[in-house]
C-alpha cells in the first residue's frame, strides 16, 4: 500500500488539493452571491460569457504545447512562437471587448480575459513538463485571494470584475516565479519573428481542437444565451446564474 501511495503520490496530492481548490471556488460563489445579491449577479451573464468563449480565441494552440512540447527540438522557439501569438490574440481580444462592453467594464474583461490566455499557456507548460504541483499553488492562490478579497471589498459585480483582474493577473508573475530560467530564455526571443510556415501548421492542427472543443462548450451555455436575451428580471437571471456557478 505504502509503495502504491509513493509511486502516486504527484496525482494523489493534485487531486487532493485540486478538490481544495473547488472548495474555495464553490465558498467563493455563495460569498459572491451574498454580497452583491440576484439582481448583479444577473448583470454579469454576458461578461461570464464572454470570458468564457474568449479563451477559444487562441484557437487551440495552449492545447497543442500539452500535444507537442516533448517532441519540439527547439522547445524555446516552440513556446515562444506560441505566447507571441497569444500577445496578438489579446491585443485583438482587448479592441473586441471595447466594442462589445460598456465602458465601465471592458477594461476589467480585457484584462481578465487575456490573463485567462495566458494562464492556459502556463498551465499547459507546466503539464508538459509535469509540474502539477504548480498548478494547485497557483490556482489556490487565485481562488483563496479571490474569496478572501470578495468578503472585504465586494459589493456590486463591477467590484469582483477588478478584483478578479489584479489577481489573475498576479497570477501570471506567479507562473513565472517557478521556472524563471525557461522564461527568461523565452523573453530573449520574443522580439524575433516566428517560422511562419510552422506556425501556420500549428495554428491548423490547433483550430481543430478548439472547433471540438468549442462545440461541448456551446452545449454547456447555449441555455445562458437564451437566459440573457429573455424578457425576465434581473433577478431571475441572477439566481439562474448563481445556480449554474454551484453547480
Amino acid at each position: 500500500m505504502f509503495s502504491y501511495f509513493y509511486k502516486n503520490i504527484q496525482v494523489i496530492s493534485y487531486t487532493f488539493f485540486k478538490y481544495f481548490e473547488l472548495a474555495l471556488t464553490a465558498l467563493l460563489m455563495l460569498v459572491l452571491a451574498d454580497k452583491i445579491g440576484p439582481d448583479e449577479m444577473g448583470n454579469s451573464i454576458g461578461s461570464l460569457l464572454y470570458i468564457t468563449y474568449s479563451s477559444y480565441l487562441a484557437l487551440g494552440m495552449n492545447t497543442l504545447i500539452v500535444k507537442n512540447y516533448k517532441r519540439e527540438i527547439n522547445k524555446i522557439r516552440f513556446l515562444t512562437s506560441n505566447l507571441q501569438f497569444l500577445f496578438f490574440i489579446g491585443l485583438f481580444n482587448f479592441g473586441l471587448t471595447f466594442f462589445i462592453f460598456d465602458s465601465t467594464i471592458f477594461l476589467y474583461i480585457a484584462l481578465i480575459s487575456i490573463a485567462n490566455l495566458l494562464r492556459n499557456f502556463f498551465i499547459s507548460y507546466y503539464r508538459a513538463i509535469n509540474k502539477t504541483w504548480v498548478l494547485n499553488i497557483n490556482n489556490i492562490f487565485l481562488s483563496s485571494f479571490l474569496l478572501i478579497s470578495t468578503f472585504f471589498l465586494v459589493d456590486y459585480w463591477n467590484d469582483y470584475l477588478l478584483i478578479w483582474a489584479i489577481f489573475a493577473s498576479a497570477s501570471l508573475i506567479l507562473f513565472v516565479f517557478f521556472d524563471m530560467l525557461m522564461f527568461k530564455e523565452i523573453l530573449k526571443e520574443l522580439l524575433k519573428l516566428p517560422n511562419f510556415i510552422k506556425l501556420l501548421g500549428s495554428f491548423k492542427e490547433g483550430a481543430k481542437l478548439a472547433f471540438l472543443s468549442g462545440v461541448g462548450t456551446i452545449f454547456l451555455t447555449n441555455d445562458r444565451f437564451l437566459i440573457n436575451y429573455l424578457d425576465i428580471s434581473d433577478t431571475i437571471k441572477g439566481s439562474y446564474q448563481f445556480a449554474d456557478n454551484m453547480s
